[in-house]
């Protein structure tokens, strides 16, 4: 039995509001077969519902705090490029300040940890995709720049400005496709 096309119906189900629908399929799902796509399902509902939360902070962050894991055990199966996206883009909205442990330090280091994994996630997908995704292109070229930023405030070295300066061009070819 393929499961991929299973995951596909639970998240046609998910397009037209049923999520509870398509969460039953992927849970049904992951009792037959272990697919990235299911994976791939599991965060998109995951980050849905943290949507949803709106008003009550650290139940919205735990769904996308579960939404990074969902997309980590896509990647325990293969590196697919939407659970790298996913990843990339979950990791970094999450666990800032999540908790609010009051210890400056920790907060510190989790954030870098999720930009460094962020921006890793971002780097293979851009790896094993190219640059046909446009998106995909923006967001690497603004995390580089950010990383080139942040190295520039810490270090203030050369290479920092010349990483800004060739993501800026990439950003001007981008834009003009």
């Amino acid at each position: 039995m393929l499961a991929d096309p299973l995951s596909n119906v639970g998240m046609m189900y998910a397009d037209f509001g049923k999520t509870d629908t398509s969460s039953e399929v992927l849970d049904a799902l992951t009792q037959v077969a272990d697919t990235p796509l299911m994976w791939v399902g599991r965060g998109l509902l995951l980050e849905k519902s943290s949507i949803e939360w709106k008003g009550q902070e650290e139940s919205s962050e735990a769904c996308m705090i579960k939404a990074a894991d969902a997309y980590r055990a896509a990647l325990q199966i293969m590196q697919n490029p939407a659970a790298l996206m996913g990843l990339s883009l979950t990791c970094r909205r999450s666990y800032n300040g999540f908790g609010k442990s009051g210890d400056t330090v920790y907060s510190y280091l989790s954030d870098k940890a999720s930009k460094s994994e962020s921006t890793m996630s971002m780097k293979i997908h851009q790896n094993l995709t190219g640059s046909g995704n446009l998106g995909a292109c923006y967001l690497d070229s603004l995390m580089t720049i950010e990383e080139g930023l942040e190295r520039l405030t810490a270090l203030n070295d050369s290479e920092s400005l010349s990483m800004i300066k060739e993501r800026k061009s990439v950003l001007a070819a981008v834009k003009i496709r």
